[in-house]
């Protein structure tokens, strides 16, 4: 069972209620929790799925990166330069959400929104709110190192912003 936690180390910060909902989850994930979603062959959501212990498949064209995971075949497209759209002006809430994706130098930033609440932020069962909007930054450190820095808001759930941090490694020899 994989728990997410800062780059120090540390759990993230949650608001009381959530604190509750999350100690429930983690109890009842001493086994396989049949209340997990992923146990339910439904979408890891982000950011879990950015933390599944499975190969990752990252195609690159001048306005668009597809990222393809093994873990339950899924694939998220990020549109380089769309603007986030207008509050009223929403799209559609899904399990991933959707991403908008702008380079800042050679660091590439993904806002995704519009996720819905069905969804744990990592295998314990870390809750979040419809208002959660995840912002990941990729960086290659090495030619064989890729980090993603990852920064979770969500005022319903989180008193504050907080940041995770997760190290793809390139394996050519894989296939997904």
């Amino acid at each position: 069972q994989q728990e997410v936690t800062t780059p120090a180390g540390k759990p993230p910060p949650l608001k009381p209620e959530a604190a509750q909902l999350h100690a429930k989850r983690k109890q009842a994930s001493v086994g396989k929790n049949p209340e997990d979603p992923v146990a339910q062959c439904l979408p890891h959501g982000v950011p879990r799925l950015l933390n599944a212990a499975r190969p990752i498949h990252i195609l690159q064209k001048p306005n668009q990166v597809t990222v393809l995971y093994e873990a339950n075949h899924q694939a998220r497209m990020f549109y380089i330069d769309d603007p986030l759209p207008a509050a009223d002006a929403m799209p559609d809430i899904t399990f991933n959400g959707t991403s908008y994706a702008r380079w800042a130098g050679n660091t590439l930033v993904v806002d995704t929104i519009a996720m819905n609440d069905q969804t744990w932020l990592d295998d314990s069962g870390l809750p979040h709110g419809l208002q959660l909007k995840v912002t990941e930054r990729y960086e290659l450190l090495a030619p064989d190192r890729l980090r993603v820095t990852v920064t979770i808001t969500d005022p319903e759930t989180y008193p504050a912003p907080w940041d995770m941090q997760v190290i793809y490694k390139r394996r050519p020899e894989l296939r997904i």
